[in-house]
């Protein structure tokens, strides 16, 4: 499983948007002597300062939030509980100052600002399979995007909700962006296209080697103390351990079972 990602795209000043440190060597010598000596400037910001989760459920057809065009009450918990799935967000809008289309060859001096649009609760799945009987050739790996169409109509939300907020900025006062990488319009059908043409992962490849029961329901890889079922001294340690993808980045996570496979390891072999 994976996380894809639809980046929605406007021109910006060059000052606003981190291509001015692409576009100018100079800029970027002053930018990086500010950082060093003042600890301010480009290079003291992450390329992202802020997210948006958001639960689509939560949105009406036109992306407002559910006051003005509630769903049924069945489908959100009264109690917020994080814990709960029914409240746990599927799609997440990172607002980014720079082209993340790789397929747009940028040449202007212009600034880009970024809104990209992830899914982050995928129903679509794919697949690692061997290629042959030689360890050193690579296998066959189909990520199976968008094989459960319910992925593309979330993410047509994400794209909506994305254009509204834009639409505020401008309302707000911020006039200057200027279409750059959008549909043409907002109707289902030149959103779904749009998705599919501008789909991209975001290297959150999980799932591959998921914690189960051997002869499960839903077979797994390793057992619940990432022992590799059937091979003894192995263990695995990174995101192929997520029976199913998490909704949300995956560093962190993995980090975590990282620390908790050592101390397994320690608590079996000392430390």
């Amino acid at each position: 499983m994976d996380h894809i990602g639809v980046p929605l795209s406007w021109k910006v000043p060059l000052s606003d948007s981190l291509h001015a440190i692409q576009a100018s060597f100079w800029v970027a010598i002053i930018q990086f002597m500010q950082y060093l000596l003042f600890g301010t400037g480009f290079f003291l910001l992450p390329v992202a300062r802020i997210v948006l989760l958001v639960r689509t459920t939560l949105l009406s057809r036109n992306s407002c939030l559910a006051a003005s065009a509630p769903e049924p009450p069945s489908t959100i918990s009264p109690e917020l509980d994080a814990h709960n799935p029914v409240n746990i967000a599927d799609v997440e809008i990172i607002p980014v100052p720079l082209n993340l289309n790789p397929a747009t060859t940028f040449t202007t001096r212009e600034g880009i600002f970024s809104f990209l649009c992830i899914l982050v609760q995928p129903k679509s799945t794919g697949s690692v399979r061997l290629n042959s009987a030689d360890p050193r050739t690579r296998p066959v790996v189909d990520l199976g995007t968008f094989t459960a169409p319910e992925d593309v109509v979330v993410l047509r939300k994400a794209l909506k909700l994305a254009l509204a907020l834009a639409c505020q900025m401008r309302a707000e006062g911020w006039n200057v962006m200027q279409d750059y990488e959008l549909p043409s319009c907002e109707e289902d059908n030149v959103l779904d296209q749009f998705i599919r043409g501008a789909a991209q992962t975001e290297f959150h490849y999980s799932s591959t080697c998921r914690m189960a029961p051997e002869n499960g329901t839903r077979p797994g890889v390793v057992d619940d103390e990432l022992r590799v079922h059937g091979v003894e001294g192995l263990r695995v340690a990174d995101a192929s351990v997520f029976p199913s993808i998490l909704a949300t980045h995956t560093q962190a996570p993995v980090v975590a079972v990282a620390e908790k496979c050592a101390d397994m390891v320690k608590r079996t072999h000392g430390a």
